[in-house]
């Protein structure tokens, strides 16, 4: 994990928003369930599928990405 507390969430935040995803509570919530999924040993690009391919709001593939990275870097663990 790179970032704790308040400046671990600005760096999850900054590193969506480069995605072109908002850090916001859905965000949040996506990042949760992946992190779950990482727990439970769901292969990454499972995941990653699952993401983009059950998610609405115009989620691509690059975005089902920038948001699992976001997760696994920033937020699981915490």
């Amino acid at each position: 994990r790179t970032g704790s507390g308040r400046a671990g969430a600005m760096k999850r935040d900054a590193a969506l928003e480069a995605g072109g995803i908002i850090g916001n509570d859905a965000a949040y919530a996506m990042g949760m369930a992946v992190c779950q999924e990482i727990a439970a040993g769901v292969p990454e690009g499972t995941t990653v599928v699952s993401i983009y391919t059950n998610t609405g709001n115009d989620i691509t593939a690059e975005h089902a990405q920038v948001l699992y990275d976001a997760a696994a870097a920033y937020l699981c663990g915490e």
